[in-house]
Formats: C-alpha cells, structure tokens, sequence
C-alpha cells in the first residue's frame, strides 16, 4: 500500500483556523502523523472541498451572505 503524503505545501500561515496553503486545521495539521489512512484521506477530501470554496476567504463570504 502506498503511504499518503501530507499535503503540506511549506506555505505553513494560518487565516482563521485553516491553513492559507494546505487548507488543514490545525488539529489536522496536529494529528496528521497519527491518522489512519482512512482519516487522512477524509481530511485530503476536506482540504480540497475548503480550497475550491474558496477557503478561508470564501468561508468569510458566505457567512457573511448568510
């Protein structure tokens, strides 16, 4: 089985709670090393679904329309 890589990609600044560059919280962030590879793939597929949301800016926009 091949291992799942951190999505870190070294632009390590947070904007609220998620990372400006891998879209992870900081408890996945934290945690990451310990995951199964089940979790971190749920945590890959939210990354991914915060940054197409426009991740934290996006986030702050609809709460703000809401």
């Amino acid at each position: 089985m091949t291992a799942i890589n951190s999505p870190c990609v070294n632009v390590c600044r947070m904007q609220g709670n998620l990372c400006a560059g891998c879209h992870r919280t900081l408890d996945e962030i934290a945690n990451w090393s310990q995951m199964s590879d089940a979790e971190k793939q749920r945590v890959l597929v939210a990354a991914a679904q915060r940054a197409n949301s426009g991740g934290v800016v996006g986030q702050k926009i609809a709460t703000l329309r809401t």
